[in-house]
C-alpha cells in the first residue's frame, strides 16, 4: 500500500492516508478514543448521535464505548467488557503522550 502526496495550494505537500477497513487496522489503533461512541446508523437503519461515556444514566465504571456485535447498538461498558470484546489488554497499552 502506498501513500500519496497531494499538493496544497497554500503550503507544502501533505500526506494522504487511504481509508482502511477496520479488519486491517490493529486493535490499538481502533481503540484511540475509548470514551467516545461516535454517531452511527443502527441495525434498524436509524441514525444515532454520538455520545461520551459514561452517560448520566450509566454506572461510573462504564467509561468505555462498546458495540457487542454488528446487530447491536453502541453502549457504555466496563474495562473488563471492552477487553473481552476487543481482545486487547488495556493495561498493556502505552498511555497517550502529553496533549498540547
Amino acid at each position: 500500500m502506498s501513500l500519496e502526496l497531494a499538493a496544497c495550494p497554500t503550503g507544502p505537500a501533505v500526506s494522504v492516508v487511504p481509508a482502511l477497513p477496520n479488519a486491517l487496522l490493529p486493535a490499538a489503533v481502533l481503540l484511540q478514543n475509548l470514551h467516545l461512541c461516535e454517531g452511527y446508523v443502527g441495525p434498524d437503519g436509524r441514525s444515532h448521535p454520538g455520545f461520551y461515556c459514561p452517560r448520566l444514566t450509566d454506572p461510573p465504571g462504564h467509561r468505555y464505548c462498546c458495540q457487542p456485535g454488528p446487530r447491536a447498538l453502541k453502549a457504555c461498558c466496563s474495562q473488563l467488557a471492552l477487553e473481552a470484546l476487543s481482545g486487547v489488554n488495556l493495561s498493556s497499552l502505552a498511555g497517550p503522550g502529553l496533549l498540547r
